[in-house]
C-alpha cells in the first residue's frame, strides 16, 4: 500500500500540471499514488478516483494547482492529527482576484468547509459519511460533503498545506462561477437539504445593492441570475434525479 492517493479530476487530454509538481516535491515518489481521472463531472471523478485509491491517506488537488515542494510531507503530519484538513491557497498572479475564502490566515485552526482545489481526508471519512453527490457535477459539491463530514469529524485549516490556485482570470470568468454556483445552489439547497424554495432564496445571499462595489454587485447578480435559472429548470422540468450514476453503495453510506 502506498502512503497517500492524490486524486485529480481533469478535463485535460495532455498530463495535468499538478502531477509533475508532485514529482517535484520532497515526499518519496515512489510512495505516492496519483490517480487523473477524466470522466464525468467534477464529482463524478473524484469518486471514480476514491474507489481506485489504494491508500487510506486521500488528497484531493486540482489540475492547476502548484503545491509547494514540501506540501505532501506537511500534509501527512496533518492527516496523522486530523481526519479532514484543507490547506492556504495562494491565488495566482493572472487571477483577477483573491476570494478572501483562500487564505485563512497563519495559524492550524478548526474551519467550517473543505476548499475542493486543496484539500485530504482519511480514508475513514469516506467510510463514515460517503463520496461526493453526484446531483452536485460542479459548484457546492465540496461544501455539502463538509456538511456530513462535520456531522462526525471536525475539518482542520492547515496553513503549511499551501499550493498556488488560479481564480477567475478576469471579470467575466468570476460572473460565470457565480452564475453557475447560483444554479447548483437550488440543488443543494432544496433538492438535497430539502428546505422549501423561499428559505432556499433567502439562503443564497442578500439582494444586490448600489452600496457595494460595482463587481460585487455584479456578483450577486449573476448569481441571482444563476438562482433563477436553477428554479425555472425545476419548475419546468421536475426533479429527473441524479445527473450521473450513484456511485456503488453511495446512498447505504450516507449518514443517518
Amino acid at each position: 500500500m502506498v502512503d497517500v492517493s492524490v486524486i485529480v479530476a481533469t478535463l485535460m487530454e495532455r498530463e495535468p500540471p499538478v502531477v509533475d509538481k508532485i514529482r517535484r516535491g520532497d515526499y518519496r515518489f515512489e510512495d505516492i499514488e496519483i490517480l487523473v481521472e477524466r470522466e464525468g463531472s467534477l464529482s463524478t471523478a473524484r469518486n471514480a478516483g476514491i474507489r481506485r485509491a489504494n491508500s487510506d491517506n486521500l488528497v484531493f488537488l486540482d489540475d492547476d494547482s502548484a503545491p509547494r515542494r514540501e506540501y505532501l510531507t506537511n500534509t501527512l503530519d496533518a492527516l496523522g492529527d486530523h481526519a479532514a484538513i484543507r490547506g492556504k491557497v495562494v491565488a495566482h498572479e493572472s487571477s483577477y482576484r483573491s476570494p478572501e475564502h483562500y487564505d485563512l490566515g497563519e495559524k492550524p485552526k478548526k474551519c467550517t468547509y473543505l476548499q475542493g482545489c486543496n484539500m485530504a481526508v482519511r480514508r475513514e471519512v469516506i467510510d463514515r459519511v460517503g463520496m461526493f453527490e453526484p446531483r452536485l457535477p460542479y459548484g457546492h459539491e465540496e461544501r455539502e460533503w463538509s456538511d456530513r463530514i462535520r456531522n462526525h469529524f471536525d475539518i482542520y485549516y492547515i496553513p503549511d498545506m499551501a499550493v498556488v490556485h488560479p481564480y477567475a482570470t478576469s471579470l467575466y470568468d468570476d460572473l460565470t462561477k457565480n452564475y453557475r454556483h447560483g444554479v447548483e445552489f437550488v440543488t443543494y439547497k432544496h433538492e438535497i437539504q430539502g428546505e422549501s424554495i423561499p428559505r432556499t432564496v433567502y439562503h443564497a445571499g442578500h439582494p444586490p445593492n448600489f452600496t457595494e462595489t460595482v463587481t460585487s454587485f455584479c456578483r450577486e447578480v449573476a448569481k441571482g441570475f444563476g438562482l433563477g435559472v436553477g428554479l425555472a429548470k425545476l419548475g419546468m422540468d421536475g426533479y429527473r434525479g441524479p445527473k450521473d450514476p450513484l456511485p456503488d453503495g453511495f446512498e447505504s453510506e450516507q449518514p443517518d
